[in-house]
């Protein structure tokens, strides 16, 4: 579960941090699996790496009690909007032994890596999970909407707007 809990200031943070719980489900390392604290952020500002939209990181233990970090990022390539389901729904991990920092990975070879990918049904089950806190049932649904429109906003931003001007300079045999 995705929680930012002062929706104002996710919003104006410009990593758009939230924290992350749940569970890590592999059967590798022992079944379902309790994440102890973790982050998520939406369209982080200044990425360096291939325009990472959304990148996560998350602390868990394996059965045994050993400590494993995991990050993950979600790429949006700028321009391609018929990418939009298959960039939002591909998940890149990497796992870590021991515990690390969100950026303490940069760099660094894990244990494993791999593709995450949801699917529709899946999908559509997560949307129901989506909740807001407030003392009352307008401040929890303008919350809500809030975030949904700041996430539409930042997948338009990607895929229309920053594809215009790459698309116009390479049609005039311009680059960037």
């Amino acid at each position: 579960m995705v929680n930012a809990s002062n929706s104002r200031q996710f919003l104006v943070d410009p990593d758009h941090t939230a924290t992350l719980s749940g569970w890590v489900d592999c059967r590798a390392l022992g079944g379902r699996l309790v994440v102890e604290r973790g982050t998520c952020n939406f369209f982080p500002r200044g990425e360096p790496r291939r325009g990472a939209g959304l990148r996560y990181w998350l602390i868990f233990r394996d059965r045994a009690g050993t400590p494993f970090t995991l990050r993950g990022e979600k790429y949006l390539r700028a321009g391609a909007p018929g990418r939009v389901w298959v960039d939002t729904t591909t998940l890149y991990v990497r796992l870590f032994e021991g515990q690390m920092g969100p950026s303490e990975s940069d760099g660094q070879d894990g244990i494993a890596e791999g593709v995450v990918h949801i699917h529709p049904v899946a999908f559509a089950r997560q949307l129901t999970t989506f909740r807001s806190e407030g003392r009352s049932a307008g401040v929890r649904a303008r919350a809500l909407i809030g975030f949904l429109a700041f996430f539409i906003g930042g997948l338009w931003s990607a895929y229309v707007l920053d594809g215009r001007p790459r698309r116009a300079a390479r049609a005039r045999g311009e680059s960037r």
